[in-house]
């Protein structure tokens, strides 16, 4: 069996699994036809949001099952309002229920009202009066209790969006008392929740350890 076909396998598997639970809400499958449907059989992540629907993150779109059938979301170009990027890293929901979508060009967040996606801007770390839109790899999104946002980027460090701020921040990584960087990367978070407030597991590329945020700087914490 090609990859191709063990991808499209795959997928179906997991839908028909999902949607033939006895206590699903949504309509079981009807279409034989959904790896036609799918924008790509490459398959990067899968998610299931509040209400029901299955999105699946691919290396060439986004795509939502209803049950029925399948909506491709794709960049458009000249398009504010698409997705930055086809490449679909990371799909998580906040405590709001809205969608937030890493992708291979920063962050899109998804309006269920409008079926349109907004792009997160940052502001910068030396001029917090100055915001740009994000632009890098995003490997990486999680939510904690108080609905924070945590994102993971390819070169700019760990931003977090504070849950009553209409921007994120960059998190600078700091070694010590006088060594600190902001240009780093977080291909992985875990926010756990076993440990104290303020506390979460970041995988970053030369380090594995449990971080701290504390006055916005991220510190290594030593047990």
């Amino acid at each position: 069996m090609n990859s191709h076909k063990f991808h499209q396998l795959i997928i179906s598997i997991l839908i028909l699994l999902y949607y033939t639970r006895p206590w699903s809400a949504v309509s079981q499958i009807t279409n034989s036809n959904i790896n036609q449907q799918i924008s790509n059989s490459s398959v990067k992540s899968i998610f299931q949001d509040s209400q029901g629907y299955m999105w699946f993150g691919t290396f060439d779109g986004l795509n939502r099952y209803d049950g029925y059938e399948i909506k491709a979301y794709r960049n458009q170009l000249n398009q504010t309002n698409s997705l930055p990027h086809n490449y679909i890293y990371c799909i998580v929901e906040d405590q709001l229920k809205k969608l937030w979508i890493g992708t291979g060009q920063g962050v899109a967040i998804y309006d269920r009202n409008f079926d349109t996606f907004s792009l997160l801007s940052f502001l910068d770390f030396d001029n917090p009066e100055k915001k740009y839109i994000m632009n890098v790899d995003t490997k990486t999104i999680q939510v904690d209790k108080k609905n924070n946002v945590y994102i993971g980027t390819n070169g700019l460090g760990l931003l977090l969006k504070e849950n009553n701020r209409d921007n994120a921040i960059r998190i600078p990584l700091k070694f010590d008392k006088e060594r600190s960087v902001v240009d780093y990367s977080v291909p992985v978070i875990h926010i756990d929740k076993k440990i104290k407030s303020g506390y979460l597991l970041v995988t970053e590329v030369y380090i594995d350890s449990i971080f701290k945020i504390k006055n916005y700087n991220l510190s290594i914490m030593i047990f």
